[in-house]
């Protein structure tokens, strides 16, 4: 009787290993694409080719590819939701990965290397509605228009409101050595397709998709150890609010936060 069940065991569990292996492996083939990526890129800044090829052709085909596997993946393989991809998370040449709390919302996104001061993104959106699995680059390219930078996303709150699902997901963009922008962006999805354009934030000039700050980092405040301060916007789940820096004029970043509740409709600046 012990080894009937030890054989239905095996059986049983035999899928869920083949699932996984397919997995990791995925995971290692993306994996290889990064570090190319990460090689190419310093070989661009050391001239270690001898002019023999061009470094940024061969940083260029990795994205690419990196950025297509990834795409092709993310629209096919429903377990790509939910896995960690942690060796894409670390190393030089990481990917960040944010996932939505119902676990049906994710983004990728990374540095592409191909700025400069101003730096590249490419972007990843994936989710589920209905059942059925969605994955777009993101922001989507247009033929006959030219391709905008995306943004290097880093954190997701997720809200429900009014019978909906929102996801408010905190970017970020570096607009040269000392100039930079950060913003929180709401999205739902409407069936099946990807809505950016809901106005989930009143301000005094009305209501917007999105609300952001500039800031320098000469601006900077440090923290009592000496560090600077990351500059981040936070979620408060509990009251329902998102708290931005508040940033003097010239991009100077202060301690202080302007916070945005939730007042039934709308997310609204509070005095706190």
């Amino acid at each position: 009787m012990r080894s009937i069940k030890i054989v239905f065991l095996f059986i049983t569990l035999a899928p869920f290993c083949r699932a996984q292996s397919a997995m990791v492996n995925k995971e290692k083939e993306l994996r290889t694409y990064a570090d190319k990526m990460s090689d190419w890129y310093e070989k661009s800044h050391t001239d270690s080719t001898d002019g023999k090829l061009n470094p940024d052709d061969s940083l260029y085909k990795y994205d690419t590819l990196f950025e297509n596997r990834l795409l092709y993946f993310t629209q096919t393989f429903p377990a790509t939701l939910n896995w960690p991809f942690n060796t894409l998370k670390k190393g030089w040449k990481s990917i960040n990965i944010i996932t939505s709390a119902d676990k049906f919302f994710r983004i990728y996104s990374w540095d592409n290397e191909e700025g400069g001061a101003m730096r590249s993104y490419t972007s990843i959106i994936q989710y589920v509605c209905n059942g059925t699995l969605y994955a777009i680059t993101y922001p989507p390219f247009i033929k006959g228009q030219d391709a905008y930078n995306s943004s290097l996303y880093y954190a997701i709150y997720t809200f429900k409101a009014n019978g909906r699902v929102y996801y408010i997901v905190a970017q970020h963009n570096q607009y040269s050595s000392y100039n930079y922008y950060d913003a929180v962006n709401a999205f739902t999805i409407d069936d099946g397709n990807l809505n950016n354009t809901v106005s989930l934030f009143k301000t005094e000039t009305g209501l917007h998709n999105l609300i952001g700050y500039e800031w320098n980092a000469t601006g900077q405040y440090k923290n009592a150890d000496g560090s600077y301060s990351d500059n981040n916007i936070e979620f408060d789940e509990a009251t329902q609010s998102i708290k931005i820096p508040l940033v003097y004029k010239g991009g100077h970043v202060t301690k202080k936060f302007i916070t945005y509740r939730f007042t039934g409709k709308y997310f609204e600046k509070v005095s706190e």
